[in-house]
């Protein structure tokens, strides 16, 4: 579930058959790792109350994400692989318990109704969303905080001259309209040059006059400068 705040909530409710046997939730600013930390913390439930669920042979994990539970077994490197470690060894001890032991990754669906303990359900959301008002602010992702740290940087340098066309300043991660048309034609090359030319590192006019004096380069456009306007109505 999500609440009213920058944080992801996902709890965990346990169940012996329609029985509810206890529950919890996890917080994260991340919503894949929310599901996993409160996938983790009931297993670790499981785990705590051996003599409960001792004569148990079947555990059913229903999770609302199916692309997330294909990140649980796999243990090569992906972003979620803390969470993949922890899983191998919390499943083979829940599993070590009894021989006949099995686990099943089922789908959950938020839409389900008449579901057992759903009075339990609504009462465990409501803590967890009053929760949130205890919680810190969500520090900054890496990403985020690079950018907050490049924005206050441009903001204290001095600007002027074309430049000003390309390195407008940032708002959001959006870049400014000139690079987005300069990426539009998809060709590198012409990329390359229309930021050359906004910050001056080009071969320009000025960059001739200035360190190429007696190279005699062209510093003044051949074609004709005459304009004339022509009334086309």
């Amino acid at each position: 579930m999500s609440v009213d705040s920058d944080l992801t909530c996902y709890a965990y409710y346990i169940f012996r058959e329609k029985v509810f046997v206890t529950g919890g939730w996890c917080f994260d600013g991340n919503r894949t790792q929310a599901l996993f930390k409160a996938l983790a913390s009931g297993i670790a439930c499981l785990l705590a109350g051996p003599t409960t669920f001792l004569l148990v042979t079947s555990f059913f994990f229903f999770l609302p994400n199916s692309v997330a539970s294909t990140y649980i077994p796999r243990l090569n490197k992906h972003r979620y692989l803390p969470f993949s470690a922890s899983f191998s060894t919390l499943v083979p001890r829940l599993l070590d318990i009894s021989p006949s032991r099995s686990i099943q990754l089922r789908r959950f669906s938020p839409k389900w109704v008449r579901l057992p303990g759903e009075d339990v359900v609504k009462d465990l959301t409501a803590r967890a969303q009053d929760r949130t008002a205890d919680l810190p602010p969500v520090p900054p992702s890496n990403k985020a905080k690079v950018f907050l740290d490049w924005h206050a940087e441009y903001l204290t340098q001095q600007h002027s001259g074309p430049a000003w066309a390309s390195c407008q300043p940032p708002h959001d991660a959006t870049p400014p309209p000139y690079i987005l048309g300069s990426l539009s034609a998809g060709n590198r090359h012409l990329f390359s040059a229309a930021i050359q030319l906004t910050t001056r590192h080009a071969f320009d006019a000025n960059y001739s006059m200035n360190f190429r004096p007696q190279a005699n380069d062209t510093t003044l456009c051949p074609c004709d400068t005459t304009w004339e306007i022509t009334d086309r109505r």
